[in-house]
């Protein structure tokens, strides 16, 4: 009752809040990303697909006032799991919203599909063959869950398992999402208790084994023996076959295991009894089976008055091969499903939209036949003519119709089981048979009191099926074969179907594609919701899992709130410039690599401005004797990056969206993820020139590197051509000028005035000490690691190297469930004292574990971060998730606690959410805990942010992180589930 009481008044000082907030301009800015694999670019001669958000690389820009509320649905498209990270936004009360995966949030899993495996692109098998007019390809394997199971090659990894307790009662709800074929399944020496289907209780009865036709769903009671058994139990399925084509004759196998303390291996396995491939038998026997509740509770209201009889036959029929084309179906024809002899042709508005606007005319024709034209033995001797007709022609019914269809296989082509979906509606199957339906006889042995309700049934092979249901849906009713070669193929878009949902008066949101929508990409979606607090300037978005944020990464531009003026020169225009990296090869694969084998991943091929190199080159086009605000961010995935335009001079103003005072320089250097805003005061007359802007890697470690230079030109307005004007280039600092390094570094000061105080924590409640470092992990047994001397690199923080849960850690310690998910102990100093920046130590290896470190609310804390020479000291950038902290003091060497600080500077020091930590030596940082979220100190390459070691190994381990949590007697902010 308490923690409910908590959870309404934090509700209301939320609300209070907002309302203070909105009172004063903020408003509220909407964003879709869809994440998608395909995007084709071309870099250094080179095309290849990548991932990126809304086909766009880099990727969109988000623009807001302080203030403002932001509400980005991202859509995931791709096979990975995936999070986006708002890089320097705060998160006040939205932690959740922050990114990090299994950290802060679980990632935005893809659009889970539970059917089929093939090992080709599907889309090429029907795209193959719709060109042909063939059967396509069948799929390699079944799958539960999406795992194949041990009865495949090289599957027994990849198998479902079900773990259950003796004497327990499981309900297991059973889904056939596979694209084409009926199956059976069945648990070894295990009775199910068959209670629901469609979506709709039924009459329980016992089955050993039960069919599911594609798209149908059955709930069954799983009754576990009462005593451990000893021994595991297949779970099998495979196809209920009629047809006379190829099929995937296969069986797709889970374990049943009960909990044991005895090794699985050592258990007998048995094997379920499944009937065989085109046991027709059983298959109408088990569909008979199957009865509605028919109870006061839920009752069976079957229409007993019918206002429109329909008959469709159904089956496989064929369509002349094009002129000068050759065609792999019958006697080189193409194959054609149909309905009353009718092709459906799919039109390229969506129906219902049509409908909806008096459009149709010239999209659709309302006059589907409601009988076949020709009438014939169905079921015998099939017709000479197998061709069929084509058309997008529909069936147009008064709202409230009562309708009984009876729908007829037929043997044109052979006759075979025909699965049907009715989108929009339930319907009552009142009768089924064999043969050739008989309109006097077999009506009379119709159930009308009891009948299986569902939405989707099978057509029986060489028979029939009635159903019977009220068009109480304002919907265009689209039925859907679903056997394989009856299917028209898109164009590789996607639409999502709620598959079995009625859609009352909402049957575009059904979604068959140009039936009731037009096609939307398939996926999952997570809408991130925060308002941007006391923040103005330039920060960035980025996906935060693996290294897909190579590509995935924009801008996210704060400005102030309205009729508030910039603390410097009001710029002529602003001009965001992102640093990134090219890869020709594919990212996921390099760091997949790299995480097999332990070694350091290959660097990139380029660097890029606004994801252009310098073959394909930016150009900043400007007018003489203005100024221009530019928005530097480095988003590349490891590297400090050195920044110049020749013969310009630049006035830092801000950082890290942090208004600083202004001081000019020739040169600036950026780490990974830290952000930079310049003024650019070009010439007053036009140069006769042009200038490169360069940027190239500042480097510490002994490591690999992309030792490459990225250039941009600054062009000023003119009508000379540019290929006649000479180019100037700028002159960077050296590879390693950690001098100029630290130099830069001491000039960023906040500017502590009256609008812009610098709040550093005057007295410090808390002093952590963490030592940064690259260091070894063993190898696997029987493996083979490319480390120093076969081992695994593996990043450390107090020797303690980070391993990834698989329970979002905000979400554990919100439910109280952080018990086995993650230790609260992370050390506060190292374990083993020694010469951080001299000689090395032999025993290079590190400890693992999920630790953090649990704070007060409002806690002020002090953390000096100290770079060790374990494999070489480098420079380690630092990212702090959630908040800003300010930067009291750097050194070189090793931190000396009784003498550094009292140098430290406590009046002005810079506000950051990213720094480096110097190669051979420490930074000093202060912060205040007052964001109840966990925050994520990121030293890692694996972050995807990747914020790493220097460049000199940038491994893709997530080991690196060290993560911090609160305690306030505070309501704790909701958590989305994972």
């Amino acid at each position: 009752m308490k923690r409910e009481m908590n959870g309404v008044l934090f509700s209301l000082a939320a609300l209070s809040l907002l309302l203070s907030v909105y009172c004063v301009g903020g408003t509220t800015r909407s964003y879709e990303f869809n994440v998608d694999p395909d995007a084709k670019v071309t870099r250094l001669c080179h095309t290849k697909s990548m991932v990126t958000v809304n086909g766009k690389f880099p990727g969109p820009r988000i623009v807001a006032r302080e203030g403002d509320r932001l509400l980005i649905k991202v859509t995931n498209h791709v096979p990975n799991n995936i999070t986006i990270h708002w890089h320097g936004i705060r998160q006040i009360r939205s932690g959740w919203a922050d990114g990090p995966a299994y950290v802060t949030q679980c990632p935005i899993q893809n659009g889970p599909e539970l059917r089929e495996w093939f090992n080709t692109d599907t889309e090429a098998i029907i795209a193959q063959a719709t060109q042909t007019g063939g059967g396509p390809n069948v799929s390699d394997a079944y799958t539960f869950n999406g795992l194949p199971g041990p009865l495949y090659n090289c599957s027994a990894k990849d198998t479902f398992k079900l773990k259950v307790k003796p004497g327990k009662t499981y309900l297991l709800r059973l889904i056939n999402a596979a694209l084409n074929d009926e199956l059976f399944f069945s648990i070894a020496n295990h009775s199910l208790t068959i209670v629901e289907a469609d979506a709709i209780y039924v009459k329980p009865f016992d089955t050993e084994t039960l069919v599911l036709a594609p798209g149908q769903t059955t709930n069954v009671l799983l009754k576990t023996i009462s005593k451990f058994p000893g021994a595991n139990f297949l779970m099998s399925a495979r196809p209920y076959v009629t047809g006379q084509g190829t099929f995937d004759n296969s069986t797709v196998a889970g374990i049943l295991e009960y909990e044991s303390s005895i090794p699985m291996k050592s258990l007998p396995l048995y094997k379920p009894a499944l009937p065989s491939l085109n046991d027709t038998s059983f298959v109408s026997k088990f569909s008979n089976k199957l009865r509605s509740l028919a109870s006061a509770k839920f009752p069976a209201n079957v229409p007993q008055k019918i206002d429109k009889h329909l008959f469709f036959t159904i089956g496989l029929g064929t369509s002349p091969c094009e002129k000068n084309k050759t065609c792999q179906g019958p006697n080189g024809t193409r194959f054609a499903a149909s309905i009353n002899n009718v092709s459906f042709v799919q039109p390229t508005t969506a129906l219902l939209q049509s409908h909806y606007f008096d459009q149709s005319n010239g999209v659709y024709s309302p006059y589907f036949p409601i009988n076949p034209l020709h009438w014939f033995n169905y079921t015998g001797t099939p017709p000479n003519n197998t061709f069929v007709s084509n058309g997008t022609k529909l069936m147009v019914l008064p709202f409230n119709t009562s309708v009984e269809l009876v729908m007829q296989d037929t043997s044109i082509l052979g006759v075979e089981s025909h699965p049907l979906h009715l989108h929009g509606f339930n319907f009552f199957v009142v009768g089924q048979g064999f043969g050739n339906y008989n309109p006097n006889k077999d009506p009379k042995n119709f159930n009308l009191v009891d009948p299986i309700e569902r939405n989707t049934v099978g057509v029986p092979s060489g028979g029939w099926v009635a159903i019977r249901f009220l068009a109480d849906n304002p919907d265009p009713d689209a039925k859907c074969n679903t056997t394989m070669p009856h299917e028209e193929h898109g164009d590789g878009q996607r639409e999502v179907s709620r598959h079995g949902i009625r859609q009352i008066r909402s049957g575009w949101a059904d979604g068959p594609a140009y039936v009731t929508q037009c096609p939307i990409q398939t996926g999952q979606s997570y809408v991130y919701n925060y308002t941007v607090v006391g923040q103005r300037g330039t920060l960035f978005w980025h996906a935060h899992i693996s290294w897909l944020r190579a590509s995935l990464y924009g801008p996210l531009i704060i400005l102030p709130k309205l009729n508030v003026p910039y603390p410097f020169t009001k710029p002529y225009k602003e001009v965001p410039i992102i640093f990134g990296e090219w890869f020709n090869t594919d990212t996921e694969a390099i760091i997949a690599q790299a995480t097999q084998t332990g070694g350091g991943p290959n660097v990139s091929d380029a660097y890029t401005f606004n994801g252009l190199p310098g073959l394909y080159t930016f150009k900043l086009k400007v007018k003489p004797g203005k100024t221009y605000l530019l928005r530097l961010i480095n988003a590349a995935l490891n590297d400090e990056l050195f920044f110049s335009i020749a013969n310009h001079t630049l006035k830092v103003v801000e950082a890290d969206a942090i208004y600083v005072k202004p001081f000019d320089t020739e040169t600036l250097v950026l780490a990974p993820g830290q952000t930079t805003n310049v003024l650019l005061k070009t010439k007053s007359k036009f140069p006769g020139a042009n200038f490169l802007m360069s940027a190239r890697p500042y480097v510490t470690g002994q490591g690999t590197f992309d030792n490459s230079t990225v250039a941009g030109i600054l062009e000023y307005e003119s009508s000379i051509p540019m290929k006649n004007l000479p180019l100037f280039k700028p002159a960077l600092p050296s590879l390693n000028d950690t001098s100029f390094m630290s130099k830069f570094s001491n000039r960023l000061r906040s500017l502590a005035s009256a609008k812009f105080p610098a709040n550093v924590p005057q007295k410090i409640d808390k002093h952590l000490f963490f030592t940064i470092g690259l260091g070894t992990s063993p190898c696997e047994k029987n493996k083979t690691c490319q480390g120093p001397n076969g081992t695994r690199f593996a990043a450390s923080i107090n020797n303690v190297s980070f391993v990834q849960p698989t329970t979002a850690l905000l979400q554990s310690h919100y439910f109280d469930q952080s018990k086995g998910v993650y230790s609260p102990y992370f050390p506060i100093n190292p374990l083993h004292w020694f010469n951080y920046t001299g000689t090395p130590p032999n025993n290079t290896f590190v400890s693992n574990g999920t630790k953090l470190m649990v704070l007060p609310f409002n806690t002020s804390v002090e953390l000096v971060m100290q770079d060790t020479s374990i494999l070489g000291v480098e420079s380690h950038p630092l990212h702090l998730h959630g908040f800003n902290f300010f930067v009291v003091g750097q050194g070189f060497g090793n931190y000396n606690p009784n003498k550094d600080p009292k140098n430290f500077n406590l009046v002005d020091p810079i506000e950051r959410n990213t720094v480096g930590v110097p190669s051979g030596g420490w930074v000093a940082i202060r912060f205040l805990a007052d964001n109840p979220v966990c925050f994520i100190i990121n030293l890692v390459w694996s972050m995807v942010h990747a914020l790493p070691f220097g460049g000199s190994y940038k491994l893709g381990f997530e080991d690196g992180m060290a993560s911090l949590g609160w305690k306030t007697s505070e309501p704790k902010a909701l958590a989305p589930t994972g």
